[in-house]
């Protein structure tokens, strides 16, 4: 079973890049979004470890963890979904999209290093949920404009 992890992990990641760049996603955004998502996952938790240890779980990290990966999965199922499903190139919208959540994770780096440094929890900002209801504004309007033209 390890075997075959393995080699899913190796294909997945090829196949992967494969797919990316058949859209158009920029590999500088994407590594950089990467680089970012990771410190924002280290830098949260230091901010649990001091601020709220009893709350410290590997769980809790496991989630914070698959809600970054889902959030990169949903950008790339609309990627999908306008390259093959509608036929429209959205180089520029998908560049303005990793940007926005870089935007976002750095939001969030700073944050969770204010409350480390500070003691003192702060109210979140989800950008995130901001973006993706842009987005999916965004996709119904070019899909009622599809419409009327039909």
């Amino acid at each position: 079973m390890e075997n075959v992890l393995i080699w899913a992990k190796t294909f997945g990641y090829f196949f992967a890049v494969l797919l990316f760049d058949k859209l158009g996603i920029p590999a500088q955004q994407l590594v950089a979004l990467g680089c970012l998502m990771g410190i924002d996952v280290f830098t949260g938790f230091l901010k649990t470890k001091k601020v709220c240890p009893l709350q410290f779980t590997s769980q809790r990290l496991t989630d914070g963890v698959v809600k970054k990966m889902l959030i990169l999965i949903v950008v790339l199922a609309f990627a999908i979904l306008a390259h093959y499903g509608v036929h429209i190139v959205i180089d520029d919208f998908l560049k303005w999209v990793f940007g926005i959540l870089m935007v976002a994770e750095t939001y969030s780096i700073v944050q969770n290093v204010y409350v480390h440094r500070t003691g003192v929890m702060v109210k979140e900002y989800d950008a995130v949920r901001l973006l993706l209801k842009a987005l999916g504004d965004f996709l119904l309007n070019i899909f009622n404009k599809m419409i009327e033209v039909i």
